[in-house]
Formats: structure tokens, sequence, C-alpha cells
């Protein structure tokens, strides 16, 4: 189904995969960087019995609209509290878990630094981005490329030559998952990348699972220990076999983690 969100005055048409089947406990799932939903299909198929579901592509991503301009995680928190008070308040859904993967669980700690919300009894996150690097390294690469983009573009406009530059420059620069979307997602993934989480995990309430592929190279393994370290309340699991995505490379093992979460540690 699609919800109606409003976005500072922008209204955009989110989808959400739901199965409402009358249980008391309820799970929020949010995807990571350039997937959807469904990526969790597998996972939402093994619990759906047991659980109500609330699998959400974020505006960006999957069936959900287009953005319009750069989201910021504030904006994406407040897509997600449209969301889940639509589930509360129409259909008195209460006792909500939230469930982030990667860019998922930046968003989710942008929202539970915003909003306060009794409903929201425990917070998993797997493999969570929003602990962001610093190197001297990459802080002087950044300098390089910010002086170079403005050297061509200031150029740009007397040389054909420095505007070949200037685009070739725009073009290669990046990483991957930057280089193949579209502009507004550049944006919000720029935006993203230099808000550093960290400080704010300390004022998250809920008691929090912090699950993690041990050989994860793309939110590496020590940020689990510096989330598990700042969390009031946390316990981490670890999945050995798993790099960036221990709920399909250790699918059961990732399901018996969640059902443990749901009835004993966060009643505990």
């Amino acid at each position: 189904m699609y919800i109606n969100v409003n976005v500072s005055e922008e209204f955009y048409n989110v989808y959400v995969n739901e199965i409402i089947n009358g249980h008391k406990k309820t799970i929020c799932f949010l995807h990571g960087w350039l997937l959807n939903s469904s990526t969790f299909d597998n996972v939402i198929d093994c619990l759906k019995d047991k659980y109500n579901i609330i699998a959400i592509d974020l505006p960006g991503f999957g069936k959900s609209d287009d953005l319009k301009r750069a989201f910021s995680l504030k904006d994406y928190a407040y897509v997600l509290e449209s969301i889940l008070k639509y589930y509360y308040d129409k259909l008195m859904i209460d006792s909500i878990y939230l469930l982030g993967h990667s860019f998922g669980g930046r968003v989710l700690i942008k929202y539970l630094n915003i909003f306060d919300n009794q409903f929201i009894k425990g917070l998993i996150l797997c493999d969570s981005a929003g602990i962001r690097k610093k190197s001297f390294k990459r802080a002087f690469l950044i300098y390089k490329y910010k002086l170079k983009k403005r050297v061509f573009k200031a150029f740009s406009y007397l040389s054909n030559s420095y505007k070949t530059k200037y685009n070739l420059l725009i073009k290669n620069s990046g990483s991957e998952d930057y280089k193949r979307v579209n502009d507004q997602l550049k944006g919000t993934m720029s935006l993203a990348l230099t808000e550093d989480l960290f400080l704010l995990l300390r004022n998250i309430k809920v008691k929090t699972i912090v699950a993690w592929g041990e050989n994860d190279d793309i939110t590496p393994l020590k940020d689990a220990y510096l989330m598990k370290k700042e969390l009031i309340s946390s316990k981490l699991i670890l999945f050995e076999n798993s790099e960036h995505f221990p709920y399909i490379s250790e699918e059961e093992k990732f399901v018996r983690v969640v059902n443990y979460a749901l009835s004993d540690y966060f009643n505990s």
C-alpha cells in the first residue's frame, strides 16, 4: 500500500509492504542504501506469523516516489514518524520494534533523537551506518577535490578544456554508489555522510540489539563495538560468517536473533 506523507510541504507517496494480522507486536523494517523493502522478503516470510510487519521503501528508493530534492536524515525521520503515527492512530497498533540495516540504521538513530514515542519498544541495528570516518588522508583528498572543483568551474567559463576537466572531475569523483544515482540522491548521500551520529547514540533510551557481520568491510566491526559502548542499554550479537548482509548470509540465525530480541531481551 501507499501512504502519502508531507515533508516540508512536499508530498510523497511512500510504499509500505504491510502484513497486519492482529498480533500484539509490530516490526518496522528500514532498508539500506540503493535497496528497498524487498531485501527483507525472506526474513519477513519467517516472521510474519508471529508479528505484524511494516517494511518501508524510503522516498527515492523502490516503489516510493523519487525525491524532489536532496533529503536530510531529519527529512527521513519525519517520513518515518508520519508512517508510524498512521499505524498507531488509525489502526491502534502499539509495541513497535524498529529494525534498520546500514543506511536504514542511520535513519533510525536520527529518528530516535527527534521523537520519543512510547510505542517504540526496541531497536535492532544491523551493520548500521552513522559513525563518520575521520582521517588526515580522507580530509586531504576532500580538500584537494573541492579545490580542483572550484578552479575548474571558475575557468570553465573561459576555456572549453577546463569545462571538460570540470565535467570529468564530477563524473569520476565519489564511490560507485555515489556515481550510480541521480542528483537528488547524490545530495542526500553527501548530507548523510557529513553527519556524525556517534554522539547521538547515547540519547537512545530503548533497548538495542547491535547485530553485525564480523567480516563487514563497508561498516567495519569496530563501529559495532563503538555503538555498543555508547548505547545506554544494548547487546552485541556477531555473525561470524557474514559481511554486510547477515540477514541474508545467515538468515536462520538472524531470524532467531529477532525472535530472541522481541520475546526475551526487550522485555527483560
